[in-house]
C-alpha cells in the first residue's frame, strides 16, 4: 500500500443553512445540515469520487485549493516512493462536491466549475484547454461516451457536448417535452407546467436516462424572497417549483425524446448493471423541500407526493432485444482503452442476458 498523501488543500467555503423541509422524516435530524454540506461539498476539503486513467494510472480528483473559496483538479501519479502531486489546476470557486470525469479517448477530464461551465481539462498537463459558454447544473458530474461525447444538465435543459471544444450538439427542453403533458387540472391554473432535472445522465448503448420531476411554477412575491442561502449557480429565487410527480426519461442520442416512466421520486446516481438493468437512488432532496412547502398551502394546492428515498430498479422491456443492441453496440466502439474494457465487460454478460431472455421465454 501506498503511504497517504496530503494535498495542500483547506477547509471549504462555509457551512450553509439547509431549506426548511429538507430530508424531514428520512435523515436523522441532528445529521441534516451535515448531509447538505456534504452535496456541495461545503466545510470539506474533499465530497467527491476519484477517477483514474486505465493507461496511465494517474488519478484525478477535485479538491479545494490553498484557499478556502479555490477548487482545483488535482492530477496524482503513482511514483516508486508513493503518490505524487503530478499538477493542480485551478478551476473555480465553491467548494468540492463534483466528480471528475475522464474521456474515453484519456485525452481530456471534465470539470463542471461553480458556476456551471464545463470545463476539458488536458488529462497530461493539466492544463484548462477550453471552458464552455453554456452552463451546466453545478455539484453534478458530467457523462461520458465513447463516441467523444458529454452529457449534462441544467435544470430542465439535457444537453450533449462535444468534447473536444466544448461545443452543444443538441439540448432538450424537458419542461417543454413532457411539463404541459403531466400538469393538468388545478395545478396548471395556478402555476405554469415545468420540468426540471434531478439526477446525473446515464448513458447506455442507444439513449440517455435523467430523472425529471414535473411541477407547477408559482411566483413568489418580492418581499418573501430569500432567507435560505442555496450554493446552486442559476437557481431562480423569484419562483418556487411544486413538485407534482417524478419520472424516468429517456432520449435517443440525438436528443429525441423515447420514453417516460414513473419514478418513486427525486433521483440522484444512476448506473446500469451488465445485465441491462438500471439502478437509480433518489436523494430526495426537491421531494423533501417541495413537500414541506405544500403541506403549508392551501388544501386544494397540496398535490406534492410525499418523499420516500430508497433505490429503484428498472430492466429492460426484452432481454433479447437488449442483448442484439448489446452486441451491435460492441462491434462500433472505438480502439481506446475504457471502450475496449466496456466492450469485454459486455463481451462477457452477454451469456446471462441471454439466458433472462430464454427464462422469460422470450
Amino acid at each position: 500500500a501506498y503511504p497517504l498523501l496530503q494535498l495542500p488543500g483547506v477547509k471549504g467555503p462555509p457551512s450553509a443553512i439547509p431549506p426548511p423541509g429538507l430530508f424531514t422524516g428520512l435523515v436523522y435530524e441532528p445529521f441534516i445540515r451535515e448531509t447538505w454540506d456534504a452535496i456541495f461539498g461545503l466545510e470539506m476539503e474533499m465530497a467527491n469520487t476519484p477517477c483514474v486513467h486505465p493507461a496511465t494510472g494517474r488519478i484525478y480528483i477535485i479538491a479545494t485549493g490553498r484557499k478556502s473559496d479555490e477548487t482545483v483538479l488535482y492530477g496524482i501519479n503513482l511514483g516508486v516512493d508513493g503518490l505524487e502531486i503530478a499538477f493542480e489546476t485551478l478551476i473555480g470557486s465553491t467548494g468540492s462536491g463534483t466528480s471528475p470525469t475522464l474521456g474515453h479517448d484519456g485525452r481530456y477530464v471534465y470539470v463542471t466549475d461553480g458556476k456551471g461551465r464545463l470545463n476539458g481539462v488536458d488529462a497530461v498537463t493539466g492544463k484548462v484547454s477550453w471552458k464552455s459558454t453554456e452552463t451546466s447544473i453545478t455539484g453534478v458530474s458530467p457523462t461520458t461516451t465513447p463516441d467523444n461525447r458529454v452529457y449534462t444538465s441544467d435544470f430542465n435543459w439535457l444537453k450533449c457536448w462535444d468534447g473536444s471544444d466544448g461545443s452543444v450538439i443538441w439540448k432538450t427542453d424537458m419542461a417543454a417535452a413532457i411539463g404541459k403533458q403531466f400538469v393538468k387540472g388545478l395545478p396548471a391554473r395556478y402555476g405554469r407546467p415545468s420540468a426540471d432535472i434531478v439526477s446525473g445522465v446515464l448513458a447506455t448503448a442507444d439513449r440517455v436516462w435523467v430523472v425529471v420531476y414535473v411541477s407547477s411554477m408559482i411566483d413568489i412575491p418580492e418581499d418573501r424572497q430569500g432567507g435560505v442561502t442555496i450554493p446552486i449557480e442559476g437557481l431562480d429565487p423569484s419562483v418556487y417549483k411544486q413538485p407534482l410527480g417524478y419520472f424516468m426519461v429517456s432520449c435517443s442520442l440525438d436528443g429525441e425524446l423515447m420514453s417516460v416512466v414513473p419514478h418513486p421520486d427525486t433521483g440522484a446516481l444512476m448506473a446500469q448493471g451488465c445485465d441491462g438493468r438500471i439502478y437509480s437512488t433518489s436523494l430526495s432532496v426537491s421531494s423533501s423541500i417541495g413537500y414541506a412547502a405544500s403541506e403549508k398551502m392551501p388544501f386544494f394546492m397540496r398535490h406534492t407526493p410525499k418523499p420516500v428515498g430508497g433505490l429503484t430498479v428498472y430492466e429492460p422491456e426484452s432481454f433479447a432485444s437488449y442483448a442484439n443492441k448489446v452486441e451491435d453496440w460492441i462491434t462500433v466502439q472505438p480502439g481506446d482503452i475504457r471502450s475496449a474494457s466496456a466492450a469485454q465487460s459486455m463481451k462477457d454478460a452477454l451469456p446471462s442476458i441471454r439466458n433472462q431472455a430464454i427464462l422469460r421465454e422470450e
